[in-house]
């Protein structure tokens, strides 16, 4: 079946969490330009685009299309990409049959959705065409989902010999609907992806001080990439918002991470702003599109066809755990007691096994965990994900980004502790007794 298969964290009830989700005014158009033919010129693209408000996205498409992009491109997206949008558009009521839950706040659940019903949902994107009502937006702390915010702001990154940046994101995601276009529906309703919101209840809180289970083995690589690192878990270093400014033209980790597997944009639609004891899990999405740089340097580069094994429901076996951190205030807030628990318990809720008995170990890549813009103290960051990654049973990768002093510190750090047999419980209870210097040259010394 097409349908939705939804697993809610321990309820079956449907209409206590479902979006009162609405297609915007204009589908009529849509029909109109797929019945008639398709949607075969920027101008009649234009139209569509003003009939639902989005009057501002034709810019990329025009700065795109009159770039360095070929004709032959040009021609293969109005008479392969675009249709192929509209029809899957068209076609949402028949793949979804049931409301969409709502991922509200400290309520565990999770949904599977085929890749057809989610490429669905972002053909509906792409024209902006599904929405929350405001108050929901607001109140809730949702994100947008809607590609026409990406498309209209993305024309200043396209220029005669380059396309930069958030002009990239778009390129992917592009790229992301040729590859759909050229795949079989009953290839897409084998696949699927499912989205869980995860909650760390009181319950499930481990007794730190108390642990006696001895560190994670740990690899500290110099280069490589999370998508490359043949973990079972890969980290979305993200904004508590999740997809963060995927649509506004942001270019580093998780926007990165959401334009390369654009599946993941569908959580955008069902998570509300996660809380402190919060993470959201996406597991099966999969890889189109490989790209070089980072920042204002990336750039799409070409397609991608993602190997990884699947699992006996077509989802890639690979978890993507997004965790968002505190913002640094400073080192006397970062290392306030509240403050360390709170980014050890968001790591633990993540990278944790809900299956009673735990799964066997497995391993998660993870870094510099908010190291840029929240410049949060790197050393910190690393013990309190090792501390979690050990007390959940996972093997850690550790990327370093091509940082070789920071590889060095960590790898000594780590071989010191293991060579003293410290345990979870021991580092742990070491952090409330660091005032100031170097972490890690402080526990060295109370070790």
């Amino acid at each position: 079946s097409s349908g939705i298969n939804a697993e809610y964290g321990g309820s079956k009830e449907r209409t206590s969490c479902c979006c009162p989700l609405k297609r915007k005014d204009g589908v009529a158009l849509l029909l109109f330009w797929t019945q008639k033919n398709h949607i075969a010129s920027i101008p009649q693209l234009g139209e569509v685009f003003e009939a639902f408000n989005a009057g501002e996205s034709i810019k990329f498409f025009e700065a795109y299309f009159s770039s360095s992009v070929s004709k032959i491109k040009q021609q293969t997206f109005f008479d392969l990409i675009l249709p192929n949008i509209q029809r899957l558009a068209l076609l949402l009521p028949e793949l979804i049959t049931h409301p969409i839950p709502i991922f509200y706040p400290q309520v565990q659940q999770s949904i599977t959705l085929n890749s057809l019903q989610i490429a669905s949902l972002l053909s509906n994107a792409f024209f902006g065409l599904i929405t929350a009502p405001k108050k929901y937006i607001s109140s809730e702390g949702f994100s947008d989902f809607d590609l026409t915010i990406l498309w209209s702001t993305s024309a200043v990154m396209v220029t005669d010999k380059a396309i930069r940046s958030g002009g990239a994101i778009s390129e992917c995601i592009l790229h992301y609907f040729e590859r759909i276009a050229k795949t079989e529906d009953s290839e897409l309703l084998k696949h699927t992806v499912t989205f869980t919101r995860k909650v760390l209840s009181k319950e499930k809180q481990p007794n730190w001080a108390l642990s006696e289970k001895p560190l994670s083995p740990l690899e500290v690589r110099f280069d490589g990439g999370f998508e490359d690192s043949g973990c079972l878990l890969q980290p979305d270093f993200a904004s508590s918002s999740i997809g963060g400014a995927v649509l506004y033209n942001g270019s580093v980790q998780e926007e990165i991470l959401f334009a390369v597997k654009p599946e993941c944009l569908v959580s955008m639609l069902l998570c509300t702003r996660v809380e402190k004891n919060e993470a959201i899990v996406i597991k099966g999405a999969e890889r189109f599109s490989d790209y070089k740089g980072f920042g204002w340097s990336f750039r799409y580069h070409s397609d991608y066809k993602d190997k990884t094994e699947r699992d006996d429901k077509g989802r890639i076996i690979t978890e993507i755990y997004c965790i968002d951190a505190i913002p640094s205030a400073g080192k006397f807030e970062e290392y306030k007691p509240e403050s360390i628990q709170r980014d050890l318990e968001k790591v633990y809720c993540a990278v944790m096994s809900d299956d009673e008995p735990p799964l066997p170990s497995s391993s998660m890549a993870t870094g510099r965990w908010g190291s840029g813009m929240y410049a949060c103290d790197v050393q910190l960051k690393f013990i309190q994900q090792l501390l979690a990654g050990s007390q959940a049973n996972q093997s850690i990768v550790y990327l370093t980004f091509n940082d070789k002093p920071l590889k060095e510190e960590i790898e000594n750090i780590y071989l010191y502790l293991v060579s003293k047999n410290v345990t979870v419980g021991q580092l742990y209870s070491s952090l409330s007794k660091f005032k100031e210097g170097k972490l890690f040259n402080f526990l060295r010394e109370n070790f």
